[in-house]
């Protein structure tokens, strides 16, 4: 979340900025809005949190924009300015250029151009904030010593990383209680937490710390994390030296029963390319399993794959290729098989399987993928239960998130359609229809509360439009949400 503050000597213009962007949405917070450059400067002043971007006028009394933004540049170097102007202003505004300031937006079109500006300005931000991190080190641990913590969020649970991470970081500082500590995003399933370390702090502690955070992050986020955990670095090696540690280390995450290593030792890891398993044979004889409904041996198989992958001489690099080896021939097999229908997405199991940063994840692209594939291929009713019962599970799981037949049908990497057609048959509903009636249900399990307003639990149950949330509800159940608490009230 980027913070702002305002200023502007129009009352309207203050409010209106405040009032008529959706900030939130652009993730963003205005922290403040002032009259003039003076009162932003003793804001900064007196307030220790940090500001990413000023929005202010270029015409105020006792200091104007282009002064203020001169001094910002002077103090507060890391803070953007985005100076607004009315169209006799801009020779005026030209002056403004030498300070740097990131862009000009006129005042009467600001509702349009100044979200879309503040975007622009704040990625310009990340790009600088990722550059000198990686140049300088994190300037709050400058002279001491750190670890990084390579953190891989489970495929499944990427899109509730992206809602919640600002309460990630906040998690992060409830478990390890450290001021010297920070949250970087990399990637979508990605980010380091970069720790300050005392120098009689030991790794047995640090793990209980990472271990700590990553039950908090699953109780309270349903967030499965893996972790790899570097050495104990200077603050200027960490994102060479200790991101390099950190994410080898977490290539060797193989289960989720234990999702933490630690940095063992400083040499170099080997790299075996002898591959002693015929994976040619291998994938015939779990092509079989799977097309002949073979349970156990499916299961076998899976669990010699397993073994094979998690010995540690075993680079991730080739386990990779193995899997895509894998995962193509049953892709073949499955298109080859009599149904001319695409059932499974071939990109977005392969992003899935070149996407993982540890061998748990390729662990469970095979298991999904062998899953889907026996599914497919069962002709009885085992195969379609399977697939219900991971919709089912989905739905239970991230009902209070963004879902949709598309997003469910990528978590199992399966065409819409087919899934959809599948849903319908199986349980006489369509998957939204399943989705909503969950949401009904749990709704109403809240109402019953009588401690939420209705457009309060309309959010908490993912449906955040309030007219929508009672439309869906009347479908469902014939009433309003109003209307089901009046009953409740009359019991």
């Amino acid at each position: 979340m980027y913070n702002i503050l305002i200023a502007d000597d129009e009352k309207n213009i203050r409010e209106g900025i405040m009032e008529l962007i959706d900030w939130e949405d652009i993730g963003c917070r205005v922290c403040s809005a002032m009259r003039n450059g003076e009162q932003v400067l003793a804001y900064l002043e007196e307030n220790k949190e940090e500001i990413h971007l000023v929005i202010t006028d270029i015409k105020m009394p006792v200091m104007d924009g282009i002064e203020l933004a001169g001094i910002l540049r002077d103090k507060y170097p890391d803070i953007r300015v985005i100076i607004l102007t009315a169209y006799s202003d801009f020779e005026f505004a030209q002056q403004a250029i030498k300070y740097r300031v990131a862009d000009f937006v006129v005042k009467n079109e600001f509702l349009d151009e100044l979200p879309k500006s503040v975007k622009r300005v704040m990625k310009e931000w990340e790009k600088g904030r990722k550059a000198k991190v990686q140049e300088d080190g994190i300037p709050f641990l400058e002279g001491k010593l750190c670890r990084v913590c390579a953190c891989e969020v489970k495929l499944k649970d990427i899109g509730k990383y992206k809602k919640h991470e600002e309460s990630v970081e906040h998690l992060v500082q409830t478990a390890f209680q450290k001021p010297d500590i920070t949250c970087m995003p990399v990637e979508p399933d990605l980010f380091f937490v970069i720790a300050g370390m005392e120098e009689e702090e030991d790794s047995v502690s640090f793990q209980r710390r990472m271990e700590k955070f990553l039950s908090l992050a699953n109780s309270f986020l349903g967030l499965r994390i893996r972790a790899g955990i570097s050495g104990v670095i200077e603050n200027k090696d960490c994102m060479t030296v200790g991101k390099r540690q950190a994410l080898r280390t977490l290539s060797g995450v193989c289960t989720d029963a234990a999702p933490i290593r630690m940095y063992q030792n400083d040499s170099e890891a080997r790299q075996y390319w002898v591959d002693d398993s015929d994976i040619d044979g291998y994938m015939r004889n779990l092509y079989g399993a799977l097309r002949n409904g073979a349970v156990e041996e499916q299961e076998k198989l899976e669990e010699d794959f397993y073994q094979y992958i998690k010995k540690e001489e075993r680079p991730i690099e080739q386990c990779k290729s193995d899997v895509h080896a894998i995962v193509s021939y049953l892709l073949r097999k499955t298109r080859g098989s009599g149904s001319k229908e695409k059932i499974l997405v071939q990109e977005n199991i392969l992003e899935a399987v070149f996407g993982s940063k540890s061998k748990a994840s390729l662990w469970d692209c095979i298991k999904d993928t062998c899953a889907s594939v026996a599914a497919i291929f069962s002709e009885s009713d085992r195969g379609q239960s399977f697939l219900i019962e991971n919709v089912n599970d989905i739905i239970r799981q991230d009902y209070k998130e963004k879902l949709s037949l598309k997003s469910i049908s990528q978590k199992l990497f399966m065409n819409s359609s087919y899934l959809s057609r599948i849903y319908k048959k199986e349980t006489g509903i369509t998957v939204t229809d399943a989705i909503n009636k969950y949401r009904i249900e749990k709704a109403k399990e809240i109402l019953g509360m009588k401690k939420y307003k209705v457009y309060e639990v309309g959010e908490m149950v993912g449906i955040e439009e309030p007219s929508y949330f009672t439309h869906v509800f009347m479908k469902y159940e014939g009433y309003s949400p109003s209307e089901y608490v009046s009953k409740l009230e009359r019991r």
